[in-house]
């Protein structure tokens, strides 16, 4: 049983390494479970810990600090003197140090770092009397002492009590040198650095950040050298030396975007949420400061990229990846897992000759598929390339939030301008809180239109001398997503929608894969509508109508409602269609953006929910898929994660196009918006038909019938008493009706 023990620790520690913590949470419970029935404490410390752990890699903090408490009280059965006592008390102290400095509990995490350093200073006194001056664990007890003293000096510097993070920072320095344990040093300098560089010494936050580099690449430490450049460059950019300051930002984004980091999320979290976490916005204000936009732009494609690759961590199974080419990453990075817990050179080794076969494989890959490459690694497109596939009709404009301004790119086939916008992130949250309470509440049309002037006048108004007769594409960044650019006013009154057909992406880079999958809209239509639902709230009464009025447009239509609405059925026959509907449900989860999911109904297999991970693996054949109910609030605002997830997994599953929403809306405008879109679609193209069917309801050009059996938009509701009104006085030419339908992908 012991044996079983150490196998699911094994197994817990690598797969939280690469990312997977949902297995890591499943082999820690496991190991939990047999260490129960072994009745060892020490053992049971041990697997609380992993679950500690792995529920702190999914941002779990509530779990995470629960698997604490019982670690702590699982401690007081231990003699609180003993050596084992010692070191897991030291441990776990250091454990509740971090989950407390992450939640900005800065006086707790103060005390449990001190209590975690004092815990330890007992346990070297006791190897000491015990006469084991030379013993290894020694070494091992001070570097975790130091581990600590870091966690100490953070939480001191974001208190602001800069004296003493500074003595924490030195006191660890000092063990370092004392025990030979230079390997902590990184992360000692770069902690004087930061607090340097917070009280604007910023050549001595220099010279400490140098010094942690330099460490840091001599013992070939990535996360180190990513952080110490990062900061190196970000005092660099802010001394105004942007020339200096561009090479280490260069260097900070190759290590972010190395094969080692990509396959390992354990990476990414230490580097993004170590505090280096701009580095891409410093690489575009500094390239724009220099006057190379060209490359600027280039930056915020890579931005993109590697944000898409952290959304989709190792967790994903990509469809057209093989059996073997799966079996061979896997493996790959296991063997980075386990080296990166060993010291030994031959492990080193074994983990560097890894990544070579690793980057053999994905040269492989790129020569066969260059969108599965895409999945993998970084691997976006140059300006010069979009700008080859771009047609002449079209004009993309593609934006890229910082926390000080906002860049906007136009591109056109053979055009190219760039603007520095001066709206911080902050501004943009707080102009978009009231442009969408204006939407949520249908406040009077005026009120929305004067808000959505300002957005026009500041984000689009720059683009005014390129875009006449121009078919516009948006690629909206952070923030943005949550922004209804077609739904804009411009000077002249009218929305952008009325003036130029307007279609998304998540990436300028994506439209090499779109029009690729471009093919001739087939009539055979798989429609899902208003699945079973035991939530009587969640039931689309008009979902039924919806796809009941697809089907007399599209003959060839295969109609399954309510119980027959099932995710099996998606499975097994999306393939064989051209045209995907959904009248259901759709839940966009910010803090998980892999569960999102369509919500179809349950079947004794399964719960209904087709998340994004299992659309990656789906097969499609089909030119359009439609998802006419996302479930996201107006109040909510994310960076956009769970919309791109969702809608880049369709895209890569076959389909060019998704339609979706960026907010729920009443069933009934969406029934009417949706028939007026798929007759559209018999004589227009795709992104023309959806801008059609939107004019309709801004000039009030309704099924008035359908409406009034709802009361949606002013009509009123039939089975009323004459010139019954809704509740609402507005009309259905509110953009709270049509703003939120947007097509994502190819719009021919």
């Amino acid at each position: 049983m012991l044996q079983a023990v150490r196998t699911y620790r094994l197994a817990a520690f690598t797969s939280r390494y690469l990312g997977n913590f949902e297995k890591a949470i499943g082999y820690a419970e496991k190991m939990f479970s047999l260490c129960e029935k072994l009745g060892s404490s020490t053992t049971t410390i041990q697997a609380l810990n992993e679950l500690y752990n792995a529920h702190l890699g999914i941002l779990d903090f509530k779990s995470a600090a629960r698997f604490l408490d019982l670690g702590f009280q699982l401690l007081s059965e231990l003699d609180s003197g003993s050596v084992e006592g010692l070191w897991w008390q030291s441990r776990f102290y250091k454990h509740k140090g971090d989950l407390l400095r992450q939640q900005r509990q800065l006086d707790g995490a103060v005390d449990a770092y001190r209590q975690s350093i004092d815990a330890m200073d007992q346990y070297i006194r006791q190897y000491v009397t015990g006469g084991r001056v030379g013993d290894r664990s020694l070494v091992v007890a001070h570097g975790l002492q130091i581990n600590s003293y870091v966690g100490l000096g953070g939480a001191y510097h974001r208190q602001r009590k800069f004296d003493l993070a500074l003595v924490s920072y030195n006191r660890g320095l000092e063990l370092s040198q004392e025990w030979g344990t230079e390997i902590a040093q990184p992360n000692l300098y770069r902690g004087i650095g930061e607090v340097r560089f917070s009280q604007n010494e910023f050549l001595e936050a220099l010279a400490n950040f140098k010094k942690a580099l330099e460490l840091a690449r001599r013992y070939e430490r990535p996360v180190m050298i990513a952080n110490a450049a990062g900061w190196t460059a970000r005092t660099l950019q802010r001394t105004g030396n942007l020339s200096d300051a561009l090479a280490y930002y260069e260097e900070t984004i190759k290590v972010v975007e190395s094969v080692r980091s990509l396959l390992s999320e354990q990476y990414n979290r230490q580097v993004y949420f170590g505090g280096q976490t701009r580095v891409y916005d410093g690489i575009v204000e500094v390239l724009s400061g220099l006057k190379k936009p060209e490359s600027a732009f280039d930056y915020s494609e890579r931005a993109r990229s590697r944000s898409f690759l952290d959304l989709l961590g190792t967790k994903v199974q990509i469809g057209r990846q093989s059996t073997k080419i799966q079996e061979q990453r896997r493996a790959l990075a296991r063997t980075m897992a386990l080296a990166e817990t060993a010291r030994d050179r031959q492990v080193s080794r074994a983990s560097t000759e890894a990544e070579s076969s690793y980057q053999e494989l994905l040269d492989q890959i790129r020569r066969q598929d260059r969108e599965q490459a895409s999945l993998m690694s970084v691997e976006p497109l140059k300006l010069k390339q979009v700008q080859t596939i771009l047609e002449s009709n079209q004009l993309l404009l593609q934006y890229f939030v910082t926390p000080r301004q906002v860049y906007f790119w136009v591109v056109g086939k053979n055009q190219f301008e760039a603007f520095a916008i001066g709206l911080s992130r902050t501004d943009i949250v707080r102009r978009l809180q009231s442009l969408r309470s204006a939407i949520s509440e249908r406040k009077p049309v005026k009120e929305y239109q004067a808000l959505a002037h300002d957005f026009y006048d500041q984000l689009l108004a720059p683009a005014n001398p390129f875009i006449q007769g121009k078919e516009l594409i948006i690629v909206p960044h952070d923030v943005l997503h949550n922004l209804p650019f077609h739904a804009l006013v411009g000077s002249d009154g009218r929305y952008l929608i009325e003036t130029h057909p307007v279609q998304y992406l998540s990436s300028a880079s994506l439209m090499q894969f779109t029009q690729a999958k471009r093919r001739a809209l087939g009539k055979k239509v798989l429609a899902f509508g208003n699945p079973k639902s035991d939530n009587l709230m969640t039931q689309l009464k008009f979902a039924e109508q919806e796809t009941t009025g697809v089907e007399k447009l599209f003959p060839a239509t295969t109609l399954l409602q309510r119980s027959e609405a099932t995710k099996d059925k998606v499975k097994l026959l999306a393939h064989n269609y051209d045209i995907l509907h959904f009248a259901t449900h759709a839940e966009l989860k910010q803090e998980d953006p892999l569960s999102s999911a369509v919500l179809l109904a349950k079947s004794a297999e399964d719960n209904g929910r087709l998340e994004v991970r299992d659309i990656f693996a789906l097969d499609l054949k089909a030119s359009l898929v439609v998802l006419s109910g996302c479930e996201t609030g107006l109040g909510q605002l994310s960076s956009g994660d769970e919309l791109v997830g969702l809608t880049r997994a369709f895209i890569y599953a076959g389909t060019p196009s998704v339609v979706a929403s960026l907010w729920k809306v009443d069933d009934a405008s969406t029934a009417h918006l949706m028939s007026s879109f798929y007759r559209n679609l018999k004589s227009k193209s795709k992104v023309e038909s959806l801008r059609q069917a939107q004019l309709e309801m801004i000039r009030g050009k309704v099924d008035a019938q359908l409406l009034a059996q709802r009361g949606v938009g002013g009509v009123g509701k039939l089975g009323k008493a004459p010139g019954a009104r809704s509740s609402n006085s507005v009309t259905i030419a509110h953009p709270y009706f049509w703003a939120p339908f947007i097509l994502v992908g190819d719009g021919k």
